[in-house]
């Protein structure tokens, strides 16, 4: 234990410190991340809308409204309205929303689609044939 007078000094250099040590100097703290509102708004809206056509079972729709959501998170990025914190995990949560949707089923040639069904038996295509 200390006696009498010499608490002081030791009191003096413990509080001096800490005093240099707790910020006897303000350093400035980065600011905090802010991601813009709107374009919160706008990917919130349409992860929505993709969210909606699912469940309404059109997959082809929920497809390309994934793939317009991330070019607008690319574009969003590039421009750089989103702080660099959340880029990575914004850019792979849209990657992997791409990744995760069941496969749009092939469009189906009920209109005819350039055959002709059987019709015109015996005739030549166009361009085949009886020409020069």
């Amino acid at each position: 234990m200390l006696s009498g007078k010499s608490w002081k000094p030791a009191l003096i250099v413990a509080a001096a410190t800490l005093a240099a040590g707790c910020g006897g100097a303000r350093h400035a703290q980065p600011p905090t991340p802010v991601f813009p509102r709107s374009v919160a708004r706008d990917l919130a809206a349409r992860s929505d809308r993709i969210a909606a056509s699912l469940a309404a079972g059109d997959r082809c729709g929920a497809a390309g409204q994934v793939a317009d959501l991330q070019q607008v998170a690319h574009n969003e990025v590039e421009a750089g309205q989103v702080p660099t914190v959340f880029r990575a995990r914004l850019l792979a949560a849209a990657d992997a929303l791409a990744a995760s949707l069941p496969a749009c089923p092939p469009a189906s040639d009920e209109g005819g689609g350039g055959h002709d069904n059987g019709k015109h038996k015996g005739q030549k295509k166009h361009g085949q044939g009886g020409g020069k």
